[in-house]
């Protein structure tokens, strides 16, 4: 009974390592992040560089004639940064879960492994 146990334990530590090196092969993460997404985030973050440029240019140097219309410019302004920064926190939640589920595994099963083969030698020895 015992050695079942023991063996049971490593077997399911060395299972979770190796579903730790495969998780990303298996879930990649283009499942939650889109080419579409990318491709908006990019969008947004060039608009971002736009906007941020002519809304300082028209505060720094005012004209009467001519230019952007600044209110219209800073509300844009806004509505575009706080679009970036749910694609970007969005982006940001993806990547730690991605990178967190295999540590979670691999750690797991290493803990698991040394358990069982502490658990065999202990066992042994007891003979």
């Amino acid at each position: 009974m015992k050695h079942a146990i023991i063996f049971g334990l490593i077997g399911i530590g060395l299972l979770l390592l190796l579903a730790s090196g495969m998780w990303l092969t298996i879930f990649p993460g283009t499942s939650s992040w889109t080419p579409e997404k990318e491709k908006r985030l990019g969008e947004v973050g060039a608009r971002l560089h736009v906007l941020a440029f002519t809304v300082g240019n028209a505060e720094a140097s005012p004209k009467m004639h001519g230019g952007p219309d600044l209110v219209r410019a800073k509300a844009e302004l806004d509505s575009v940064r706080k679009e970036n920064r749910g694609l970007t926190a969005e982006f940001r939640g993806i990547q730690s879960s991605r990178d967190a589920i295999p540590k979670i595994f691999k750690w797991s099963g290493v803990s698991l492994a040394v358990i069982g083969v502490i658990g065999w030698y202990t066992v042994k020895q007891s003979r």
